[in-house]
Parts: structure tokens; C-alpha cells; sequence
């Protein structure tokens, strides 16, 4: 659940992005409300499954692929609709990537999925997409959401360090445990056979 609420925690900023564009014309309003209710709902959701435990009982009770597969889909979906926000979607979909990596182990089957549709997304928009930077406030807009998705891949990319840590320093409490009953159970094996040969 902590996870899902970073991910939601990173929809509500990119929806304040989005609005902020709305008074240069960069956006609109439709498009601001409709990215905000997409991401809620999707969010509710998955809250709800993890809430009520249905999870459990899937293949992937992390519900990762879908997850992944959906918010793909919802930022190729916003940048079909709003190609002149194009590099907001298409960083969003760098945060999606780094959200995945904290617990997929199915990447292949997202990064196909993509691939195909940013193909077709972008053959659509090439002629369109592009930084809105005319005025001042956009240009500054621009560069703060430029730094907030730099700052989100950094924190999930800090806290993937911080399980890989915690996993390596499990795996050396393991090794040593192993060690230490090899260890007893040597001496407990030559007490035996000292006991059997005093015999």
C-alpha cells in the first residue's frame, strides 16, 4: 500500500502540472480534470483489491504488470490527447519505470506493450509535441515539472537501493547463521563419534 500511495501521491502532481498550464492555453481545463479523475480512479482501485485482500489470490498479488500496463496506457492516452504536454506524459512514463522496478519481475511483457503503443502514439503526434515555453510562466512551469520528475526517480531509484541493502544484509545474517549450525553440527557429529569410540 505504501507504494501505491507514492504512485498516487505522483499523479497528484502531475495533475497540479497539468492545471498550471491551463491559464497559458497550453491546456485545457477538460483535459486537467480528466487526467486527475483517470489517475484517482485507477488508484481507488487497486487500493480497494489491496484493501479487501483480492490480490492475494492473484499470480502477481503486487498486481505489478497491471499496474505498470495501465499507467502506461494512461500517459500514452493524455499524450494522444495533449501532445503539446508531450514531455510531461513521456517523463511520467520514466516514473513508471522506476516505480516498476521495485517489484517487477516481468518488465519484458510492459516494455513490449510500450514500445507498440508509443509507436503509434508518436507517429500520431510527431508533428506536435514540443515544450511550451512561449511565455515566462511556462518556462518556468517547464523546468519545475522537469525537476520533479528528476526528484520522483531519485527517491524511488534511493529506495530501491535501500531494499537492495536490506536484502544484502539479510543474506549475510543467512550465511552466517548457515555457517554457525554447520559449524555445531560438526562438533555435534565428532562428540558423537568421540562418545561411540570411548564405547
Amino acid at each position: 500500500m505504501f507504494v501505491l500511495g507514492l504512485a498516487a501521491a505522483s499523479y497528484a502532481l502531475d495533475a497540479i502540472w497539468i492545471a498550471a498550464f491551463v491559464p497559458s492555453d497550453a491546456v485545457t481545463w477538460r483535459v486537467a480534470a480528466g487526467y486527475a479523475t483517470v489517475t484517482g480512479l485507477t488508484c481507488a482501485t487497486f487500493a480497494l483489491f489491496i484493501a479487501r485482500g483480492w490480490n492475494l489470490r492473484l499470480r502477481d498479488p503486487h498486481m505489478t504488470v497491471a499496474q505498470a500496463g495501465i499507467a502506461y496506457l494512461i500517459q500514452l492516452a493524455f499524450l494522444w490527447a495533449a501532445p503539446s504536454l508531450g514531455p510531461l506524459f513521456l517523463g511520467s512514463m520514466i516514473i513508471v519505470s522506476a516505480f516498476s522496478a521495485l517489484t517487477m519481475t516481468t518488465r519484458q511483457f510492459a516494455w513490449v506493450l510500450v514500445s507498440l503503443a508509443a509507436g503509434g502514439v508518436m507517429w500520431h503526434v510527431a508533428g506536435t509535441m514540443e515544450l511550451p515555453v512561449a511565455t515566462r510562466t511556462q518556462q518556468v512551469l517547464v523546468w519545475l515539472v522537469a525537476s520533479s520528475i528528476l526528484g520522483r526517480v531519485i527517491q524511488l531509484n534511493e529506495r530501491v537501493v535501500r531494499l537492495r541493502v536490506q536484502l544484502a544484509r539479510k543474506h549475510g545474517q543467512l550465511r552466517e547463521s548457515l555457517a554457525r549450525l554447520q559449524r555445531e553440527s560438526a562438533e555435534r557429529l565428532r562428540a558423537e563419534q568421540a562418545l561411540y569410540a570411548a564405547q
